[in-house]
């Protein structure tokens, strides 16, 4: 029995590229719930623009508060590590100045030290030469003593013994001075 289409009695016409009522397949078979496109196409349109502007706008604030809070730790460690080149810097400045104080001091003990040797060389030489003038008088002194004694006199010292002139007179080889007993 023909219907009046070009098909056979019988045979499904949504097979085709087009039914009895002309209607395309591609609406015909839209894809079901068991369809492999059904989730990818729910997921895609889960999320209406907006709401999907509001998540970037969320993840973009949240990146930025984190941004912030690196940035405050970072000049938080600029400042500490500034404070710490600042009390390094003062501390080498004073271990300097105490370097140069001490290096004065020490030049200062040094000319002190040396002025101190120079006394004590030019203090012994200076008693060198008082011994050696002590020792030239005494020299001298027995010189006149021996001479003052004579040939005759046996005792030690000046002149006095057996026939010394009396008070007022002169010895025979005193020259010209007085022994007094």
């Amino acid at each position: 029995m023909a219907s009046g289409s070009n098909y056979p009695h019988g045979q499904n016409n949504n097979q085709s590229t087009g039914n009895a009522n002309n209607v395309p397949d591609w609406h015909m078979s839209s894809p079901g719930p068991s369809s492999p496109q059904h989730g990818q196409l729910s997921s895609a349109v889960s999320a209406s623009p907006g709401e999907t502007l509001l998540k970037i706008n969320a993840t973009v604030q949240k990146l930025e508060r984190e941004i912030g809070n690196m940035e405050d730790k970072h000049n938080e460690v600029c400042h500490n590590l500034s404070a710490l080149t600042d009390s390094l810097n003062s501390y080498l400045i004073e271990i300097n100045s105490k370097m140069d104080k001490s290096k004065r001091e020490y030049r200062s003990m040094s000319q002190d030290i040396h002025s101190i040797k120079s006394g004590i060389d030019g203090l012994s030489g200076l008693m060198q030469r008082l011994v050696e003038v002590q020792e030239e008088q005494l020299g001298q002194l027995n010189h006149l003593v021996q001479h003052a004694r004579g040939p005759q006199s046996t005792s030690p010292g000046l002149y006095s013994g057996p026939g010394s002139p009396g008070p007022g007179q002169a010895g025979p080889n005193s020259m010209g001075r007085y022994s007094r007993n």
